[in-house]
């Protein structure tokens, strides 16, 4: 039996992608003879009521569309300024062609979708220059001092693993390839055992090993592995740099096995600020200034635009109905 939430804090950049991806022949055609790809608005509103049909608490369950607030001409906030080369790989001059009139065809579809959701009432959560990484780590982090518990972060990313405590559960949708079709939970023993470390040293896993993704460099020559080693020996990245710096040799135990190596401590020294700098890269935003898009109930205008996209699946009466209660529960101002 899957485990029921009260508060789904859902990754809206993720699922777009997904979605967009996965429908991106679905297209309608407009008056006039236009026709205007729709997929990845169709997807979006299909997968996330069926995320809070699987996993919302049937007594109630708030849901939060989590965006981007950053990322505009490489801009990533904080993170940018502390490291210019942040994301770096994923600047518009190293993205080919094809997947850059991609990329424009979902945001146009998301500007879209946006509005819609207000139509709807949905929450939808986003801060300036700071990412949604960060606006599901705040709202989590909120959620949780204000003595909320069942709380479900909604994405594939594996940065949230750092949120994962007894009260924030990570859930990840099914591979986009392979043959597991089925949601990951993630709770601390599942994140121990994908990544050797528990979630709170996620961040200085990073910080040692780096992270290609985000363009992360860590300390060239310590990847994942040895920087989990690393960790499970002096606790965390700092200790670990200090040791380093003092001349000691780094050292610990394994699976019963001791081991060292002066080769790997003198890679930590000479890149000791690097280990530093990306440890702070790594970490998710608690404090982020998030800023809720204005609700606009108008289910007259929504089902307007989902009669112009000729979208009958969701006008279905079940499928209407779960667009209207999601909407019916906004996100306490208190929080």
């Amino acid at each position: 039996m899957k485990p029921k939430y009260r508060w789904i804090l859902l990754d809206g950049r993720h699922l777009m992608w997904r979605v967009t991806m996965k429908l991106a022949s679905l297209s309608t055609e407009l008056p006039g003879g236009d026709r205007v790809p729709t997929g990845g608005i169709y997807g979006f509103i299909k997968v996330a009521t069926k995320v809070v049909e699987d996993w919302g608490d049937r007594r109630g369950c708030t849901l939060v569309i989590c965006w981007e607030g950053a990322g505009a001409h490489g801009d990533y906030g904080h993170r940018t300024d502390l490291y210019p080369d942040y994301k770096g790989n994923r600047s518009a001059s190293t993205i080919p062609d094809d997947i850059r009139a991609y990329l424009d065809t979902m945001d146009d579809q998301q500007r879209v979708l946006k509005g819609m959701l207000q139509r709807a009432g949905w929450n939808q959560a986003w801060a300036p220059r700071f990412e949604g990484d960060d606006i599901m780590g705040t709202l989590a982090h909120r959620l949780t001092m204000a003595g909320e518990t069942d709380i479900m972060i909604y994405t594939a990313d594996h940065d949230l693993h750092q949120m994962v405590d007894e009260h924030t559960t990570v859930i990840s949708p099914p591979p986009t390839s392979g043959t597991i079709r089925k949601e990951k939970v993630w709770d601390a023993n599942a994140v121990i055992e994908k990544h050797g470390v528990p979630p709170e040293l996620i961040p200085d896993l990073k910080g040692l090993g780096g992270d290609s993704g985000d363009n992360i460099p860590g300390v060239p020559g310590i990847g994942p592995g040895w920087a989990a080693k690393m960790l499970n020996a002096y606790g965390c990245h700092e200790e670990v740099v200090l040791t380093a710096l003092a001349g000691e040799v780094l050292c610990g135990e394994q699976d019963g096995k001791k081991w060292q190596s002066p080769a790997k401590s003198k890679d930590v020294a000479t890149h000791a600020e690097q280990a530093r700098i990306s440890y702070q890269l790594a970490v998710i935003r608690r404090d982020a200034p998030v800023r809720f898009i204005r609700r606009a109930v108008d289910h007259k205008k929504l089902l307007a635009a989902l009669r112009a996209f000729k979208m009958k699946t969701l006008m279905m009466p079940n499928a209407w109905q779960d667009i209207r209660d999601i909407g019916a529960r906004p996100f306490p101002p208190h929080i």
